[in-house]
């Protein structure tokens, strides 16, 4: 009876074993499918930056093909996106004011935090919140809009090849051009008179 004990016990080690090596190879395959995903999302950020983080993580979805992030995915995109945050390759800009690191901007590190630029494929949600301010700004600045007016959320979303002025998208202005980014006055400071 000992024997076959030490037999079993054997045997199952072994199970135990190849089940290890087997939950190893799986902990590698997550390491380096996160890997990957850092690397592809800072190759995205590289281009498409400053961009809001949801673009980001969907652009770098559809290359996978897939087309609907889950809580799963959107948790793996947000490690990665705080692993390259942490090691020095992007910075992030909380410009949406939620505690979501999916709204965040984010760029480059060193990069600048503002790049003007036609709207493109980007929705009005995947403009980062400080270039529409800049427009918004300017608009008033150069051109005599009133602040927060129709005429000018209207002129604003123009620049963006955007037409329909919305309850939702004029309150969207709205609370855009509330807030303060030190780095929009700065940006605005630079472009000649």
């Amino acid at each position: 009876m000992t024997g076959h004990y030490c037999l079993a016990t054997y045997l199952e080690s072994i199970d135990a074993q190849e089940e290890l090596k087997r939950l190893a190879k799986d902990r590698h395959d997550v390491e380096s499918d996160l890997s990957r995903a850092y690397r592809d999302i800072v190759r995205i950020v590289e281009v498409e930056g400053p961009v809001v983080a949801k673009r980001a993580y969907d652009i770098y979805l559809r290359s996978c093909g897939i087309r609907r992030m889950g809580p799963e995915l959107k948790s793996a995109m947000s490690k990665a996106l705080a692993y390259a945050i942490r090691q020095g390759r992007l910075a992030s800009e909380n410009e949406a004011h939620e505690g979501n690191v999916l709204f965040s901007v984010v760029r480059v590190n060193g990069s600048p935090p503002i790049r003007l630029r036609s709207r493109g494929p980007r929705s009005l949600e995947e403009i980062p919140p400080s270039e529409l301010q800049v427009v918004a700004m300017h608009l008033t600045e150069r051109h005599g809009f009133s602040s927060g007016s129709d005429e000018h959320l209207r002129a604003v979303l123009e620049c963006f090849d955007l037409k329909r002025l919305t309850t939702q998208v004029g309150t969207t202005l709205l609370e855009i051009l509330e807030r303060r980014f030190p780095y929009v006055n700065e940006f605005l400071n630079r472009v000649p008179k």
